[in-house]
């Protein structure tokens, strides 16, 4: 509440009284037809009249509640949820939230099932060494293949027992040493970590060393 509603409050940004306003308007829109059938209404008020009403003085309410109609989106509500759930108004990746906005609005309109996993390629193959093969689809490597890019390129040699017990240790014969950690794959830290160690940039590896390693 402090950090994420206070401050947005009355402001253009306040996600959570816009979608109020919208949840509002929605609830009034379902009312207004359970009265229409049940001739609670003039037959001389035409329901979208009443709507017209309803929606201009929602737009004419202060700022942030005026924003109502981005509830008919998915991303207002996501965005708001991530809020909620990370405590602070700014999402790591602007304009991208966690898919958790079924905590405001329900169920998601599907289901994951166990196999709807995404699909992650491992191994050497050559499929897998193909479709990696580009700059532009280089993610981060193997920790397989990081082994062999010190080993096999820059000519580096693993320390035996060195190193704590998630990383081991890899020394060149001028005295540098790089350390790689075991989770596989490489996080990009570690991959930007390596980059740097070297000099290299991705276009470099993914051209010059992975083709020979």
């Amino acid at each position: 509440q402090e950090k994420v509603y206070r401050t947005t409050f009355e402001k253009p940004d306040c996600l959570e009284e816009a979608l109020a306003n919208w949840w509002s308007w929605s609830w009034f829109k379902t009312e207004a037809v359970l009265l229409q059938l049940s001739g609670a209404l003039p037959a001389s008020t035409p329901k979208n009249s009443l709507e017209n009403i309803v929606e201009s003085t929602l737009d004419m309410s202060p700022p942030g509640y005026d924003q109502w109609r981005i509830g008919h989106g998915r991303d207002a509500w996501r965005a708001l949820a991530t809020q909620i759930a990370a405590g602070k108004v700014e999402l790591a990746r602007p304009g991208i939230g966690l898919p958790i906005e079924s905590m405001l609005k329900g169920p998601m309109p599907f289901n994951f099932e166990p196999e709807d996993v995404p699909m992650y390629i491992v191994g050497d193959g050559q499929v897998a060494r193909r479709l990696l093969s580009s700059p532009v689809t280089l993610n981060v490597p193997s920790r397989s293949e990081l082994r062999r890019a010190l080993s096999h390129y820059y000519k580096y040699s693993l320390v035996p027992g060195a190193g704590a017990g998630s990383h081991e240790k890899w020394r060149h014969h001028d005295g540098r040493m790089f350390p790689v950690p075991m989770r596989d794959p490489v996080s990009r830290k570690v991959f930007k970590t390596f980059l740097k160690h070297f000099g290299i940039d991705k276009q470099f590896y993914a051209h010059t060393i992975r083709p020979t390693i």
